[in-house]
């Protein structure tokens, strides 16, 4: 695994920058490691930019990282899901937004990320609750709330970029970014 699979950041021997060594928590590496392709893959269906996606992920694991002990008494998960969260929306200003971003301009916040999550990367509410930092029974409201969204708009843009999500996964392995493994259900 490099340094590259997991956001720029990677648990292996400590970093050098110019002769000074830094070590990192052996806890942040894996979570890094355990989070890192999922949030690159939330940032690229966001927005659209591979380099983009992959710089966006850095800067959230860059300040998950400073405020790692504080994250520790809380939730690590959740505090780097917001973190992402706010990357990705600077990220976006002032630029066109892909297709599958329409799932954020129609569906509020959580349940917009659950989708995306769902749809675009094949994931069960269980490892949406994983990966958001919350439990389960929200992830699952959370998700229900984005299906009865899609449900009251038949045919229209919400769908389409849906189906931009779903059509848009490769499977784990294929070069590039991992965009998910599930059948897109």
């Amino acid at each position: 695994m490099c340094r590259d699979d997991v956001g720029g950041v990677d648990a292996s021997p400590p970093l050098e920058f110019h002769g000074i060594d830094v070590s990192l928590p052996l806890e942040f590496g894996a979570f890094c490691m355990l989070h890192g392709a999922h949030y690159r893959t939330y940032a690229l269906c966001r927005l659209g930019d591979g380099t983009a996606a992959r710089h966006t992920v850095r800067c959230a694991l860059g300040e998950l990282l400073v405020a790692w002990p504080a994250a520790l008494m809380l939730s690590p998960a959740a505090v780097g899901w917001r973190l992402l969260r706010r990357e990705t929306a600077i990220a976006l200003r002032g630029r066109v937004r892909p297709p599958a971003d329409a799932v954020h301009r129609l569906v509020a916040g959580p349940a917009a990320d659950a989708g995306l999550l769902h749809h675009g990367l094949g994931l069960p509410a269980k490892d949406i609750a994983e990966l958001m930092g919350c439990d389960a029974e929200c992830a699952t409201y959370w998700l229900l709330t984005f299906q009865r969204h899609l449900a009251q708009q038949s045919g229209g843009e919400l769908r389409a970029a849906v189906e931009t999500l779903r059509t848009g996964r490769t499977p784990v392995g294929a070069g590039g970014v991992s965009t998910g493994t599930g059948t897109g259900k």
